[in-house]
């Protein structure tokens, strides 16, 4: 009998469509066919509160790794991805005359300065020299802002009132919906097919199993036996199938943002405000003309969230941004009643899950006939640590 040669992945965000595309690219995993199951396919982005957060988010790379040894698989993960990203961009091993330009619609990625300020001290700011920033060898045109004078390369930044520390570097910053647009039509052209279904997730991990092999069966010729793995790339959603155990360790983390008018020459943060959830954000997305203000860090089980406390959060960002200069390039005339034109605004859910994500295979043995490999919990990671965490998984897919 023929070895099991199916793989179905759960869940079509950045996640799971990177972790499609790895198996399907890696010589130990080519020879699997490859299905992704669920309730939200790449298309339309759907404005508002929404638990597909992958589209609407403010993608752009910064490590949220420290430099503890608890860390190292998550530093590993976010610098492969930035090398990654980095190639693409570059065009390494493209020979088709593609300009940078080309690249950049093509990817929904592009290079761009980044400013980020701490108005708290952590063990990132420690030294104040940049020796607490593990990325500071990996990204290019890393430097600690002068926080009196601003930097020694660029007079557009003005460090906020308040901050503590601060650093620019060279950042990638991500169009979400086109570059997850990008991942589907990979997948697809590498063989992998998709099925859009929402399984049933009120009997646990075994229900699960059972749900997205039997929507297989119906919807392909594929038979059980020929069944290798499931792979559960859920996010938020893993929550409600998992055991009671795993289920308490993930918080539901709602993440606010507007899209505003104008595409900001460089990404600016801060972060460290007096209240735990609050963060402050713009992040241009390279060639639409567009950029993502964001947010916040609304735990759930803590702070109640209703469209009041949306509009007054929404408030609060804006006025922050004006008070500290960010985004003046894209600013319209201070007699309106905004400072910048927005366009939408997104409440997306997070998986926030303590000890950090979770990828690994689950237990010593099978789980309704068939190998069952999490990777979900990856907080506010999972663009910029997708290439390195899809390459574990394709490693434990090989060693089974």
């Amino acid at each position: 009998m023929p070895a099991p040669d199916h793989i179905i992945i759960i869940g079509a965000g950045v996640t799971g469509l990177q972790t499609a595309i790895s198996l399907l690219t890696s010589p130990s995993t080519s020879h699997f066919k490859i299905t992704l199951i669920a309730a939200h396919l790449t298309g339309p982005v759907k404005h508002g509160l929404n638990t597909y957060s992958s589209p609407s988010c403010g993608g752009y790379w910064h490590s949220q790794a420290s430099l503890s040894e608890k860390d190292a698989k998550i530093r590993e993960w976010d610098q492969r991805t930035y090398e990654h990203w980095s190639q693409l961009l570059n065009g390494e091993g493209e020979e088709n005359g593609e300009t940078y330009e080309d690249r950049v619609k093509k990817y929904g990625l592009g290079f761009k300065d980044s400013q980020y300020y701490w108005l708290q001290e952590t063990p990132e700011t420690e030294g104040h020299d940049g020796s607490g920033i593990w990325f500071k060898d990996v990204v290019k045109d890393f430097e600690v802002v002068d926080l009196i004078n601003g930097s020694q390369n660029d007079d557009k930044l003005r460090p906020p009132p308040g901050a503590v520390f601060g650093i620019r570097y060279k950042t990638i910053c991500i169009n979400t919906p086109r570059y997850l647009e990008y991942l589907m039509e990979t997948a697809l052209k590498l063989g992998a097919t998709t099925i859009a279904a929402e399984l049933n997730n009120k009997r646990g991990l075994d229900g699960i199993v059972l749900d997205a092999k039997a929507k297989l069966r119906e919807e392909t010729k594929v038979r059980e036996e020929d069944i290798f793995a499931v792979i559960n790339c859920a996010g938020e959603r893993a929550k409600y199938f998992l055991d009671e155990n795993e289920s308490a360790k993930l918080r539901f983390i709602t993440g606010q943002t507007l899209l505003v008018k104008g595409e900001t020459e460089m990404a600016g943060t801060v972060v460290g405000f007096p209240e735990e959830w609050g963060i402050l954000y713009i992040i241009p997305r390279p060639g639409t003309g567009m950029s993502v203000l964001g947010g916040s860090r609304f735990d759930m089980r803590v702070h109640d969230w209703d469209q009041s406390v949306a509009g007054n959060w929404n408030a609060t960002m804006q006025q922050r941004m004006g008070i500290w200069g960010f985004a003046r390039e894209i600013s319209i005339p201070k007699e309106s009643s905004s400072r910048l034109k927005s366009l939408h605004f997104d409440i997306g859910a997070i998986s926030k899950r303590v000890g950090g994500p979770r990828v690994q295979v689950e237990g010593k043995e099978k789980v309704e006939g068939v190998w069952v490999v999490h990777s979900y919990g990856h907080n506010e990671s999972g663009f910029q640590n997708s290439v390195g965490c899809a390459e574990k998984i394709v490693r434990l897919i090989a060693g089974l």
